[in-house]
């Protein structure tokens, strides 16, 4: 890294990149003590010639350090931790792995673990671009006898074996890839049944129902790993398909119900859940692609419920009201 960046974090302060003289380190770490309640996570960025420029947000911040380190932040994914994420990514890693995917953009991984688990990891994305920076967007771990793979703080997979985590981590990569615009992609997860039928479901359920995937892959049910649900919309009316993943060739499926969250308070009319299911597209989206989304809900049932109403209503097999 061609630059110094000082992270300031509660009393201490670490120095990363090139090293600056002492005197200069205090005068820094004054500067941003003083500056801090100007938001969090936030900095100064101080280039020779330019004026300072002070940047808040993980956004932008993890931008400008990806631009530090030589890399390329419109290439580089940067998603918003979450206070679930902050949970899974707070205890230290033994190792960080820059994935490459579609279209090259770039990947984080963190791996924390022995046995194997790096090497296993990198058989699966390759050396990566070494001395870039790429925020922590994945977690491998194996605490145990368990491969864990999470997506921030969502958990996507409880593998058993080496080679279940291989195909899984596979298929989360592929869907960092550049998007096909004929798609619509979405904010949530799916579950597919070994019949073709396919839901989709709320994503913050996704972790939950992991833990379960046992009981449900009884019932039929495989969930879908991918960071995002990609959907086929037909061109008037019918049921949305969700299409395969490139990385294991899976078959579409017919999309037939959707699981969605019941409200905190109240309850709501079936306008409403819809429009937070509509509310699931993933930005940027143009209005026709919102349209004909909320044209291809009109025709699907919708149940209402917990997420463990969920597992009981997959489990039972039944049709969703």
């Amino acid at each position: 890294m061609n630059a110094s960046v000082l992270l300031l974090e509660d009393v201490r302060d670490d120095l990363l990149g090139l090293p600056v003289p002492p005197q200069v380190r205090v005068r820094l770490v004054a500067l941003g003590r003083e500056t801090a309640f100007l938001g969090t996570p936030g900095g100064w960025l101080l280039s020779p010639g330019s004026p300072a420029r002070f940047v808040v947000g993980f956004p932008d911040v993890s931008a400008e350090l990806v631009r530090l380190s030589g890399g390329n932040a419109v290439t580089t994914v940067i998603e918003a931790p979450t206070s679930c994420s902050l949970k899974v990514t707070e205890a230290p890693v033994d190792a960080l792995v820059t994935a490459r995917v579609g279209g090259g953009r770039a990947v984080g991984i963190a791996v924390r673990g022995g046995d194997g688990i790096l090497e296993l990891v990198r058989s699966v994305t390759g050396e990566g671009h070494q001395g870039v920076y790429a925020p922590v967007t994945l977690t491998v771990e194996r605490p145990q006898s368990l491969y864990l793979l999470y997506r921030g703080g969502e958990l996507l997979t409880r593998a058993r074996t080496a080679d279940a985590l291989s195909h899984t981590l596979a298929q989360v990569l592929a869907g960092y890839g550049v998007p096909d615009p004929s798609e619509t992609t979405l904010m949530c997860a799916a579950a597919v049944h070994r019949d073709g039928r396919a839901v989709l479901l709320p994503r913050n359920w996704l972790s939950d129902l992991v833990v379960h995937s046992t009981r449900l892959e009884r019932a039929g049910w495989r969930l879908c790993p991918r960071p995002f649900t990609t959907l086929r919309l037909p061109p008037s009316g019918g049921k949305p398909v969700l299409t395969g993943s490139p990385a294991s060739r899976e078959r579409e499926s017919l999309v037939t119900s959707v699981l969605s969250q019941s409200a905190s308070t109240g309850s709501w009319t079936r306008a409403q859940v819809l429009a937070q299911i509509v509310n699931w597209i993933r930005r940027p989206a143009t209005p026709d692609s919102v349209c004909s989304l909320a044209d291809s809900l009109q025709t699907l049932p919708v149940q209402v419920g917990t997420w463990g109403q969920a597992l009981d209503h997959l489990r039972a097999g039944s049709p969703a009201t």
